[in-house]
């Protein structure tokens, strides 16, 4: 695990730091809003959190500071500016537009920096204005949220990037002014930071120490009071907070940080446990419990403050991991089509027995041990931040099992299966073994798709939390390697299972969508995969696919065959939860006769007549054939193909087929004629 970080906000530091510059808009309340209080904090690279360690942003830091009543979402865009006509505005990014869906009850503006730079500032006489119609556009949102505005951080001479310390401080003038006309909060980021140059080490952004100054200045603001002393605290995994499901007939470990020494004690639901805090971290391991609905409460201990974590029920928790098609949440997203549908399940989505942790995006070269993440209770205000696929899989799965049901979102769009692995496991893998070794190397660059990067810190700090099992959407960023995703995929399933200590681990995936860059070749992968690897399943989405767009808007069906297969693998149900698998090819003269698994209660053609299926002889020229369905099976001909050798279904990026079981579930493409 990663070296035990020191609390980041020095004793010096937080007992100099202002609090704030002043505020027209005075400090919020918890009691007067439904919790948790939703803070949009909207910015550029600073507010994203460059400068500081990963997971460190002034956001980061503030939601710990502000605890359980509290949401701190980050919307900040390297590089953008306030002023429309500067040369990246913030207007055009959809973070603006996130921000705005977010609906939040405190916006935190702090744009300027970027707009210091020449090029930008020759339109200084527009910044006023432009402010002002950015703080009216989050004025008007339904939630009315009040608006604090950041005096720009400080600029070291000589400046850099082009950015430069005149230009901010001309900033604040305006900035000032318009706040005692608007009636904004203003946090004076400037001064918590002016004679402390230190803590900007490239003289523009705030190193982690500077993120934490930062943090405990926009505290002050927000709540009317100095921000606690974290050296002090005792702070309990993020997991470990209210709304939580823990997994039950499981050990519970419960673990976090605090002063060496300190004696933390631990009370749920009749069980006391206590301990003493040694490097940093304690943990205890609760018993395993059943399954309850009723809302307990957790009560963490020390020497010097007391965390509550309400509302706390034992069930299932499915980890819900992938790219861009696990990662979509049910609501609207810029740039991609709204999900079917999603406006009336939100507004019925009334389930307080499914929760979400989400885990947010990160990358690490080594792995981390906290995973800042958050939960919240599915409810028509939560529900559109929910995973799509994830929210319609607990949806139907729910009722069914009849206990509390967590999704652990740990998605990342775009992102590769290597990245998601263990470097234990790549290291044995020849194609990523170079990758892995590069990233051990002091200094090392990487991303989210660097081997083992997302695992590292994404997937490590949670591997303590036992889980039910697993649903995975993922394969896109694979398509060009799709023979290789043959062993990555299994190997991957293999790395869970081992990191969770559960051989059986149920891992249930979704296979590609029908989309005009996505190959044939990746869903056999995928295919191949299911074959060899007990315990998971395949949902096929043959019929749910977009032609036009990577991101396909049908998701209920996807998470309902989901359900269907965890229903079937891990809870036991005898029931159907696939659609016909290809099982073998037998030639009567001109006639191919296929026989398939999951075949149910019965094959149909879904529309009409049997498609998608071509056939070859030993020239192996695939010709289109027709196919009629025979009892259990399906027998496919073709004009000139006299000594049929094989047969292909579906072979096509975009497949257009009608092969279904009784069960309402399609059959997966495939060729009969795998190579090697």
């Amino acid at each position: 695990m990663a070296p035990h970080r020191k609390p980041i906000l020095a004793a010096l530091l937080w007992s100099a730091t202002p609090l704030a510059a002043f505020a027209v808009t005075g400090p919020l309340n918890p009691a007067d809003y439904k919790a948790p209080v939703r803070i949009a904090c909207v910015g550029d690279s600073i507010t994203q959190g460059s400068g500081a360690d990963r997971g460190q942003s002034y956001p980061d830091q503030l939601q710990d500071l502000l605890g359980e009543r509290w949401a701190v979402k980050n919307f900040g865009v390297s590089g953008r500016t306030l002023l429309k006509n500067g040369d990246f505005p913030y207007w055009k990014e959809g973070a603006f537009k996130n921000a705005q869906a977010y609906n939040p009850d405190a916006v935190v503006i702090m744009l300027g920096t970027n707009d210091t730079k020449p090029q930008n500032w020759s339109h200084k006489a527009e910044y006023r204005s432009d402010y002002a119609e950015m703080v009216k556009i989050f004025r008007d949102l339904p939630s009315k949220p009040k608006i604090f505005i950041c005096r720009p951080c400080p600029v070291p001479e000589p400046g850099n990037y082009g950015i430069n310390e005149a230009g901010v401080k001309e900033e604040i003038v305006i900035l000032d002014d318009l706040a005692k006309e608007l009636d904004l909060g203003v946090i004076d980021i400037h001064a918590s930071l002016e004679k402390t140059p230190e803590l900007l080490p490239d003289r523009v952004h705030p190193s982690t120490k500077g993120a934490a100054v930062m943090a405990s200045t926009v505290y002050a603001s927000l709540t009317g009071t100095k921000a606690p002393d974290p050296a002090l605290q005792v702070k309990p995994n993020s997991y470990f907070r209210t709304g939580a499901v823990l997994q039950r007939g499981a050990p519970i470990p419960v673990w976090g940080t605090a002063p060496d020494g300190k004696t933390i004690t631990v009370d749920f639901a009749g069980q006391k446990l206590a301990t003493t805090a040694q490097g940093g971290h304690w943990k205890v391991t609760l018993k395993p419990m059943d399954a309850s609905t009723q809302p307990r409460t957790m009560t963490i201990t020390g020497p010097d403050n007391t965390v509550t974590a309400e509302n706390v029920l034992v069930g299932d928790v499915w980890v819900a991991s992938g790219q861009s098609n696990m990662e979509r949440q049910l609501g609207p997203r810029g740039g991609q089509k709204e999900i079917l549908g999603w406006k009336e399940e939100v507004a019925k989505a009334d389930h307080p027995l499914i929760r979400q942790f989400y885990v947010p995006l990160a990358n690490a070269a080594k792995p981390v041990e906290e995973p800042r993440g958050r939960w919240s209770v599915c409810s028509p205000v939560t529900a559109a931040d929910f995973t799509a696929v994830g929210y319609f899989f607990a949806r139907d799965l729910q009722p069914s099992i009849k206990v509390p049901v967590a999704l652990l979102f740990s998605a990342w769009g775009g992102t590769v299966a290597e990245a998601w692995t263990s470097p234990e496991t790549l290291k044995d893998m020849p194609d990523f073994k170079p990758a892995v070794d590069a990233l051990a190397a002091p200094g090392a660059k990487f991303n989210q798709n660097t081997p083992t990067a997302l695992y590292n810190a994404m997937i490590a700090p949670v591997l303590q939390v036992p889980v039910k099992g697993v649903i995975w959407y993922q394969g896109e960023a694979n398509n060009l390697r799709a023979k290789q995703y043959r062993s990555v995929l299994p190997a991957l399933i293999a790395d869970w299972r081992a990191r969770w200590n559960n051989p059986k681990l149920p891992f249930l995936f979704v296979q590609i969508a029908p989309y005009k860059d996505m190959t044939p070749e990746l869903r056999e992968a995928q295919l191949l995969s299911w074959k060899s690897t007990p315990g998971t399943a395949m949902v096929v989405t043959a019929d749910v696919g977009d032609a036009a767009d990577i991101h396909p808007a049908n998701k209920g069906p996807v998470g309902a065959r989901l359900a269907l297969a965890a229903r079937a693998l891990a809870y036991g149900e005898k029931l159907e939860y696939s659609g016909p698998v290809f099982r073998e090819l037998k030639v009567q003269g001109k006639d191919a006769w296929l026989a398939f698994d999951h075949v149910g209660k019965g094959l149909e053609a879904k529309d009409g007549p049997l498609k998608g299926f071509t056939l070859a002889g030993a020239d192996g020229n695939f010709v289109p054939a027709t196919a009629e369905i025979k009892g259990d099976k399906v027998v496919v001909r073709a004009e000139g193909v006299a000594a049929p050798v094989a047969v292909r279904y579906g072979w096509a990026n975009v497949p257009d087929v009608n092969l279904f079981n009784q069960a309402g579930l399609p059959a997966t493409p495939f060729r009969t004629d795998v190579e090697p």
